[in-house]
């Protein structure tokens, strides 16, 4: 397992978003803590540091430090894949919770700190940034860390309400159990307000797929995925030829519903998200030198990926589409993955957590196997693979004490690195071993899907920009050229790009 954790948790080099906000003041005028913070630091000869592997990029490399029991406060996002992430009362014989307490306590030992959490609500991904800026702009000093959803974090941000992470002592961000890919836009090589890393389950439960019923391809006698994914054939060309002519009336009735069988289920609302990523379309880029972003984009291959994502999800008879009906809430990856538990389709769209959460809990019964999402053509060199933007990133709150930083970023580098040890294979052993790892080309698939992340900036960025939702009514809105869509739709992003870089500019290396 140890070996199988090292080769999957090499996506952290791939991810990618979020550049730098604004850095952290001196500590204002309010309650803080006395300064005993100051660690007391074995001398460096007398310290052995823990390796898990040869390659220095993984290792754990901090003095033995020891803060005398300072309290550390967190305030932690709580929707359902992400709440688990950092809280843990006891041990409760559950893998994950198990492997996250005693992460804990590991980290808490090592470093001579109390951890103290409080867990957001469920229903309002705003609540951890709203908490902070109240807290913030009232001159508050309580909560040390936060994590919250990151495509929320950007207005809390340009305000300045999280330290710079770069002037964080005791804290390596270009360790490979902190996502480099993530940091690769969320940097621009002077300020970086946030960053994801192995602490955050949420990024693999994010992570989407191609998920499919292994038995129904079979029984039509169509390749199998993965043999197609291993030649480089698997594109989206492919994956409409072996849909094609799947659909079947089994309720009898002549009308194409949710009860008949379709070769693929998918959306237009989340489920077409992941397209523009794996099809390999950057649109927000920044300059690590001027720390200007930019967006540049092939106008003639968007507007093709936008009539190839119609072509395979609206105007295809093989494939029902999620919100096609009134009866169906909104083309949610969640509906559709229902559908694929159901046995209604050979394949989906889908997410880790929708494995986890659903098909687990299922009845499903049959032999299923997961796939990247498909390459746009065979001219692609390799596969990328979306993670839907809520998942967790990590501040540190811009009123902490200066002095006690360096204390939170030993904290903060220290929980990355112990999750990297022993939560992620937790994670992997418990919740995606239902008839699925135990198979090696489903390993090989997560090692491959792992290591293709690729994180859009300007969906992360989402506050400034909306973009998302906008390729969404792109891609159902059948009744204006596609051309005139991507043109007006690029225009509408460069404005508002202006200033986003007008923001940039005024804050503070």
């Amino acid at each position: 397992m140890k070996k199988t954790v090292c080769l999957l948790c090499a996506f952290l080099l791939i991810c990618g978003s979020a550049i730098a906000l604004q850095s952290c003041a001196k500590t204002p005028d309010t309650p803080s803590v006395e300064n005993t913070t100051a660690a007391v630091e074995t001398p460096t000869e007398e310290v052995t540091a823990e390796v898990s592997t040869a390659d220095p990029d993984w290792s754990y490399d901090l003095p033995v430090l020891n803060y005398e029991n300072e309290k550390i406060r967190f305030f932690v996002e709580g929707q359902n894949f992400a709440a688990d992430e950092f809280k843990a009362d006891d041990l409760n014989g559950q893998l994950v919770n198990d492997a996250v307490f005693e992460r804990n306590a590991v980290v808490e030992s090592k470093l001579g700190v109390v951890f103290e959490f409080d867990v957001a609500s469920s229903s309002d991904v705003y609540a951890v940034g709203n908490k902070i800026r109240t807290n913030v702009g009232g001159g508050t000093y309580y909560y040390d860390i936060v994590t919250l959803p990151s495509y929320t974090h950007t207005a809390y941000a340009l305000e300045g309400d999280f330290c710079n992470l770069l002037h964080v002592d005791n804290l390596n961000l270009d360790k490979h159990y902190w996502t480099q890919g993530f940091n690769s836009i969320m940097s621009n090589g002077k300020r970086q307000y946030i960053a994801s890393g192995a602490f955050s389950l949420s990024m693999i439960r994010n992570m989407y797929i191609t998920l499919y019923n292994k038995d129904e391809l079979e029984s039509r006698h169509l390749p199998d995925l993965y043999t197609l994914v291993g030649t480089k054939e698997w594109t989206v060309a492919r994956q409409m030829e072996i849909i094609k002519d799947t659909y079947s009336d089994e309720t009898g009735n002549g009308i194409r519903d949710a009860g008949d069988f379709y070769g693929f289920v998918s959306g237009t609302n989340t489920s077409c998200d992941p397209y523009w990523v794996g099809f390999h379309m950057p649109i927000l880029q920044v300059d690590k030198t001027t720390g200007v972003f930019s967006i540049d984009v092939d106008q003639t291959k968007m507007t093709d990926i936008l009539l190839t994502i119609r072509n395979l999800i609206i105007n295809n008879p093989d494939t029902w589409n999620k919100g096609s009906s009134g009866s169906d809430d909104g083309a949610y990856t969640m509906t559709a993955i229902e559908m694929f538990a159901a046995s209604r389709c050979a394949m989906t769209t889908a997410t880790v957590y929708g494995i986890e959460s659903v098909l687990t809990t299922s009845e499903f019964t049959g032999n299923y196997g997961i796939v990247p999402i498909p390459m746009f053509d065979a001219d692609q060199e390799n596969y990328y693979t979306h993670v839907q933007d809520q998942l967790s990133v990590m501040a540190i709150v811009k009123n902490v004490p200066e002095e006690n930083q360096p204390m939170l970023g030993a904290v903060m580098e220290t929980l990355a690195y112990q999750s990297y040890e022993s939560v992620f294979p937790a994670y992997y052993e418990s919740a995606l071993s239902y008839r699925y790892l135990q198979n090696p080309e489903s390993k090989e698939m997560l090692d491959l899907i792992y290591n293709s992340i690729t994180i859009e900036g300007c969906f992360i960025y989402s506050s400034s920009f909306a973009f998302l939702g906008q390729l969404r009514s792109m891609a159902s809105n059948s009744g204006t050229s596609p051309g005139a869509l991507v043109r007006n739709g690029l225009s509408q992003l460069n404005s508002k790009l202006k200033k986003f870089n007008e923001d940039m500019s005024k804050l503070k290396d």
